[in-house]
């Protein structure tokens, strides 16, 4: 029995060993993530990339600016939430430790919000209340990221969110996927990036863009392919309007899954 106890205990101890030694994945969380989106897309990574090849770990502004996170990650990504507080955070130190790990060779998925932070300048909700007019730091995408570019976005709240139909270019596709406040892509030079799919529905403007920077990859997404549905049965305000969203996602599901696996693929996940 003590011997049994023993070969587990040291089982163990390998795996960690193993695992510690792992790529990771660095999830940002800190002051305006969406804690919803955060938990989406820690589940989502879970959910789609291969057990035990990587770590999926958060990661905080400080540490982000002040530790060598860069070791070892393999991606770095930024939930949906509130770009401008990801700016007064992350500016300076933070964004110039950001550029540097993606113009080395890293990768860098930014959702929603992020998409707004990654280009070089947010034009967000123009003549309204929310109205963000301001420049980015980061520039993977050469220009100016506009929304919201569907239904009008509503903080903490599904009022402006709805199923965006998408054609995703790669795959010759389209599906449907959840959108609330996501913008697009309006390129100031016609340099350096892609568009991987665009919003069949608001003049085939870009949904989705792939920015080459330096020996790296951005993917920046005006739309939460990330969702996770279940979870949004649960903590939306409008059930019945969020019922209708969820069938028709699901009415593309496999559409929208070979997406997802082609964009993880050019991460090099």
């Amino acid at each position: 029995m003590r011997g049994s106890k023993c070969i587990v205990a040291l089982l163990f101890a390998l795996g960690c060993i193993i695992g510690f030694g792992h790529p990771k994945i660095l999830i940002y969380d800190d002051e305006g993530v969406d804690p919803q989106s955060l938990a989406d897309t820690i589940q989502f990574f879970k959910n789609n990339t291969r057990p035990f090849c990587y770590r999926i770990q958060t990661i905080t502004s400080q540490e982000l600016c002040q530790t060598s996170w860069e070791r070892r990650t393999k991606l770095l990504v930024f939930p949906g939430g509130r770009d401008i507080l990801y700016d007064r955070r992350l500016r300076g130190p933070g964004c110039k430790k950001i550029k540097a790990f993606v113009h080395n060779g890293g990768c860098y998925l930014g959702i929603c919000a992020e998409a707004y932070f990654a280009g070089q300048k947010v034009v967000f909700a123009p003549g309204t209340d929310l109205e963000v007019i301001e420049d980015r730091e980061l520039g993977f995408f050469p220009g100016i990221t506009l929304g919201p570019i569907l239904p009008a976005y509503t903080y903490g709240s599904e009022a402006g969110s709805c199923a965006a139909r998408l054609h995703f270019k790669p795959l010759n596709t389209e599906f449907f996927t959840y959108y609330n406040g996501g913008g697009t892509f309006v390129p100031q030079k016609a340099q350096n990036y892609k568009v991987l799919a665009t919003y069949s529905d608001a003049d085939n403007l870009p949904a989705i863009v792939q920015c080459s920077v330096g020996k790296g990859i951005a993917i920046l997404s005006g739309v939460h392919f990330e969702c996770d549905l279940e979870a949004l049965r649960h903590y939306t305000d409008t059930p019945k309007k969020t019922e209708a969203i969820i069938r028709a996602i699901q009415s593309t599901d496999a559409q929208q899954t070979g997406a997802t696996q082609w964009i993880l693929k050019a991460l090099r996940l």
